[in-house]
């Protein structure tokens, strides 16, 4: 035994001394690998030249003189793997699993042959303990995601150890640090081991499917269309690059040799349980041989569509202060003439009226979704030793997002469009039985829409000549139509002459102008389009050069294409016609222009034509106001493209060996990354339109002008930036049941692309006017950098259960985070690396297989996250101030300290006691968390519009909120029809019905109330508005109640959905 332990030892510290140089996030592991070893079952010999065969495939091995075998380069999914050779019984091993980046290992004994044709047949079983496992990595198969209640990857991730699914309430509250600064999304923001949401990794079928602007997803796969989940949340190899936390590998279903398919359709709308929230999903899936009886060419097709009007419900949202909104149309209220009307008879409350009456139900007004995606696999064997893949993903999504403030105007409340497409081919050469190669390309694009839920996309219709109405008379909600009552509300002496738009003539009649039913507040600063586009190419070689040593080598390349354009004040675009400049000036773009003829954004690859003659669409200026458009200013070259699309060139390679000896398993190696961000940066920031100090060169009159900036003076290109990043993870085996693993890696992550670019011409105009506060990329932004350490445990208990015990330290350095900065005319906020923090914990998890149709997984974290900063914009109250931003840790908003989730499923297969329970199955999910923190507060006005500072009662996030505690169950039974597979089953959100606070306030750390009723600015609030004063009909005092009582400062409430799906 020690001297095993020795070989071992020495073996180890020779990998340590050849130290191997780490495919990267564009193109990663897709594939896994089957070993073993076979043994005469009577002597315990080794047996070489077995045959090895993955039945249905062309792969397989002999064994060699030790009687090992390696079948390299297998695809995820379920095999029937057999090995024979002439003397022995064949022995087949069905429903051997593989998966990506892991090996599976199957150690055959064979018999000496009594009967000849005789096979022994074994099913095979997932080890308990994944030997080949040096970091932090959970499996979920296409089974176990099915029988869980969950709908979308996020979900199976967010129930892993380490991870945080964190929920704010997007009420735009006044906060200390900014706020949490998430973006409005369908899917569960993640935070991995106390990273920021864009250090999440999102890769299907090895491509990745994130947006390079923002680093979050918006993909959705259709349900039926994922075949295996690998988490990994620590540890993984230098193949997987330009990520910091955690990577989401998501493998999708190929074709099978016979044709199946399946239909699948889920609702809530039967009414049993729960009040409905109008929830609808319908998905499909079909797949089998391209061509009837021809094996080497399938297919695999999938396609999902959901209809949700209440796409996110809230608890706690009915009762005495929201049936004071369904019961408005008693209201009689005084007109401004004197006359008086009933609130029932407005158009703006009869357009609304089953919104607010279902209020009763626990249904949000404008907090629909409508969403389509869709999956296509084509596989093609077109050799026994080349294969290729093709493939496409895409979906659309269509959304509102229910804002408090827009409570009596839901209908311009936030509107959204996102887009996803993706096409992908692969071509791979196995060149022998050890070597293999693959060359891949793709195409990813991704875009999103914001916009006033009302008008969209047509910027015109945002046009307020005179003023966009704002608040109401209290400050709490915005504007809506009809505030005032049905009395016509007037614009004054302009007016926009719609009849006129789309042509040249196109301007303004000098009549009066009654806006008519729409002169609520128009959300001007919601008018956002991106997209972010690339072309990525992949070169991968993976090569069995000895049996102990397998080795990756792999290079990317990505070219990407993004365009941005984002209006501050977007109801300017009434300007367009009489003086663009001044429309346009709010608005930061690069690769887009709006045309105000066609009414919509185009794409453009060139920033300006810069000539006298003005052209729709086209920006100018006119510096010296005489009504000339002076030419291609501030920039005078037409061919620069500073303000058209920034397309950034990212590279990388890495190299990895994988050794594996007598239970020994070292993965070691390292990867380069390379970007080039293809823009230009300020010379100088304290002088970003040049030095009025210093003096002029010889002919260079404009110098020193501080009236524009000069693309040859005040910028230069920006710098080129590169990481290399070791890795190394090592697996050791204690005993036959016990395997210690240990790694450490350097982790580099390029900030977001929207933090590094700005538009020049705005910044221009920016830091000439300083007209409000915002911030603007900063191209010069450097690598953020994560070094990790990592230790655990793998323990088998008895035959049928395991336990993990994870230990995780992680130093987090130079993340991007907006700083101020003084510079002349104007200061303006671009983002620095100047944020860290430190990260550490424990995760904890003890599964147990089937036993008398019983399966667990109980997993809990124990986790510190701290930091300056929990977002890149986590500073913006203090920069807004003037304040200095937080130089040391404190909590970040994601801290969640503890995590208890649990997952149980009971399950009859033929072996019921009742035969009715034959095929009927009970899946729990179930997660007992800490609240996250905030920071405490005196007492404040913290539900108003209007600007407001807070003043601290305590260190920056030192509370935290509430616990929370959810089960969900998903109940099935499955039985035959007429030749179908029939799946009935009920899905039931939050079990318990319990009312989960997700945000509180600052001020009291309640969910509800904010307490500033009773200060004395409260009480002379509420005596101020003791009577209704606008169509609401509300008080002043039940007006703010009602903004106290926001819904989504809570999680769902108890939801009742059943399905049916039916296989063929």
């Amino acid at each position: 035994m020690k001297s095993s332990l020795v070989r071992k030892f020495y073996a180890v510290a020779a990998i340590f001394i050849i130290g191997l140089l780490a495919a990267s996030l564009a193109f990663s592991a897709t594939t896994g690998k089957i070993s073993g070893k076979i043994l005469d079952k009577k002597t315990g010999e080794s047996l070489p030249g077995v045959n090895v065969v993955i039945e249905g495939t062309t792969m397989g091995a002999a064994t060699d003189i030790e009687g090992r075998y390696i079948i390299i380069n297998v695809r995820p999914g379920d095999y029937n793997l057999t090995a024979s050779i002439i003397g022995y019984q064949k022995m087949r091993f069905e429903e051997v699993h593989v998966s990506a980046d892991l090996t599976t290992t199957i150690d055959f004994e064979l018999s000496e042959e009594v009967l000849k044709g005789d096979v022994t047949v074994i099913r095979a079983e997932r080890p308990l303990v994944q030997r080949d496992q040096t970091g932090s990595v959970r499996v979920s198969s296409s089974e176990e995601i099915e029988n869980m209640p969950v709908s979308s990857i996020q979900e199976v991730v967010g129930i892993s150890a380490g991870v945080v699914q964190f929920q704010d309430s997007g009420n735009g509250m006044v906060r200390r640090r900014g706020g949490q600064g998430t973006s409005a999304s369908n899917l569960p923001q993640l935070n991995v081991r106390g990273g920021r949401a864009n250090q999440v990794a999102y890769i299907v079928d090895g491509f990745s499917v994130q947006d390079p602007i923002t680093g979050r997803t918006t993909a959705t796969i259709a349900p039926g269309a994922v075949d295996e989940i690998v988490i990994m949340t620590g540890g993984f190899n230098a193949e997987y690059g330009r990520i910091m936390s955690g990577a989401v590998n998501v493998t999708t279903r190929r074709g099978q040799p016979q044709f199946s398919g399946k239909v699948h359709a889920v609702t809530d709308n039967v009414g049993a349980g729960s009040e409905p929230q109008d929830y609808n999903m319908y998905d499909f899936s079909f797949s089998g041989p391209l061509v009837p009886g021809n094996d080497k060419v399938s297919f695999f097709v999938s396609a999902s569509r959901a209809w949700e009007r209440n796409r996110t419900p809230r608890a706690n949202i009915s009762g005495k202060y929201f049936d004071l909104i369904a019961d408005r149309d008693s209201v009689e209220m005084s007109n401004s003439d004197g006359s008086t009307y009933n609130i029932g008879t407005l158009n703006t409350y009869d357009a609304h009226r089953s919104d607010y009456t279902h209020y009763r139900d626990g249904v949000l007004p404008g907090n629909w979704r409508d969403s389509w995606s869709f999956q296509a696999k084509i596989d093609v064997d077109l050799t026994d030793n080349i294969k290729l893949d093709m493939s496409t993903i895409g979906s659309t999504d269509d959304y509102q997002r229910y804002q408090h403030r827009y409570l009596f105007n839901s209908e311009h409340a936030n509107y959204y469009e996102d887009r996803n497409l993706g096409v992908n081919g692969k071509m791979t050469y196995q060149m022998n039985k050890n070597t293999v190669f693959t060359v891949a390309g793709n195409y990813f694009g991704t875009s999103r829409f914001v916009g006033d839920g009302v008008h969209k996309h047509d910027m015109m219709e945002y046009a307020r000549p005179v003023q966009n109405p704002n608040y109401d008379a209290t400050t709490l909600y915005w504007s809506w139509d009809d505030i005032d009552g049905p009395t016509p509300t007037e614009y004054g002496s302009y007016a926009w002459n719609q009849d006129v738009w789309g042509s040249e003539s196109a301007g303004w009649d000098s009549v009066q102008f009654v806006v008519g039913g729409d002169e609520g507040h128009v959300n001007r600063g919601a008018y956002l389009k991106r997209s972010s586009r690339y072309v990525g190419f992949d070169f991968d070689v993976i090569s069995q050069i000895h049996p102990d040593h397998e080795l990756k080598f792999g290079v990317d390349l990505q070219k990407h294409k993004l365009r941005y354009y984002s209006a501050v004040y977007a109801n300017r675009s009434w300007a367009f016609l009489t003086d663009p400049g001044y429309a346009e000036q709010d608005v930061d773009l690069y690769g887009y222009r709006w045309d105000p003829v066609e009414r919509e954004l185009i794409e453009t690859d060139d920033p300006m034509e810069g000539n006298h003659d003005y052209n729709y669409g086209e920006p100018f200026t006119d510096e010296n106001n005489n009504g000339i458009y002076d030419e291609g200013e501030p920039f005078e070259d037409t061919g620069t493209g500073l303000d058209g699309p920034k397309e950034p060139l990212t590279l990388s390679f890495y190299l990895q060996d994988k050794f594996e000896y007598e239970g020994i398993v070292v993965n070691y190696g390292v990867r380069y990354d390379y970007i080039d961000v293809n823009t230009e940066q300020l010379v100088d920031e304290h002088y970003p339109l040049g030095d009025p100090n210093q003096e002029a060169q010889p002919g260079d009159a404009d110098y020193n002008n501080p009236n524009r900036m000069d693309k040859d003076k005040d910028l230069k290109d920006a710098d080129e930036q590169t990481a290399f990043s070791p890795r190394i993870g090592i697996g050791f085996p204690v005993t036959d049941r016990t395997v210690f693993h240990a790694n450490y890696g350097i982790f580099y992550q390029q900030p977001r692309l929207v933090d590094l670019y700005v538009g020049y011409t705005y910044l221009d105009y920016y830091v000439r006017n300083s007209p409000y506060f915002t911030t603007v990329g900063n191209p010069n932004l450097d690598w953020e950098k994560t070094t990790a350490y990592e230790f655990g445990m793998r323990h088998q208990l008895g035959e049928r259960s395991v336990l993990e015990i994870t230990s995780y330290y992680k130093s987090v350095t130079d993340l991007a985070q907006i700083e101020n900065v003084s510079s002349f005319p104007a200061s303006f906020t671009p983002y620095k690396n100047s944020d860290y923090g430190t990260i550490k914990g424990f995760d904890f998890s003890f599964r147990t297989m089937r036993t008398n149709n019983l399966a667990t997984n109980v997993s809990y974290s124990l986790s510190w996250a701290t930091g300056t900063g929990s977002t890149s914009t986590s500073s913006y109250n203090s920069q807004w101030h003037g304040e200095d931003s937080p130089k040391t840790s404190a909590p970040l908003d994601y801290d969640q300290r503890h995590k208890l989730t649990f997952n149980t499923d009971y399950r009859y297969t033929n072996n019921a006691p009742i035969p009715l329970l034959n095929n009927f199955g009970v899946n729990l999910l179930g997660s007992f968390a800490s609240g996250t923190p905030y920071t405490p507060a005196k007492t404040y006005n913290e539900v108003t519009e209007a600007s407001v500072t807070p003043e601290t009662n305590g260190a920056i996030n030192s509370r935290y909120g509430p616990w929370v505690f959810r089960m969900d169950m998903k109940a099935n039974k499955t039985f035959q029809l007429g030749g179908f597979d029939m799946n009935f089953y009920v899905w039931v959100l939050n079990l318990m019905d319990r009312d989960n606070a997700v945000d509180v306030y600052e001020g009291t750390g309640d969910p509800e109330s904010t307490s500033w009723l009773n200060s004395p600015e409260g009480v002379e609030f509420q005596d101020t508005y003791l009577e209704a004063h606008d169509s609401s009909g509300l008080t002043g005092e039940e007006k703010y109640m009602l903004k106290e009582r926001n819904p989504r400062n809570y999680d769902l409430p108890r939801v009742v959905r059943f399905g049916i799906e039916i296989g063929f």
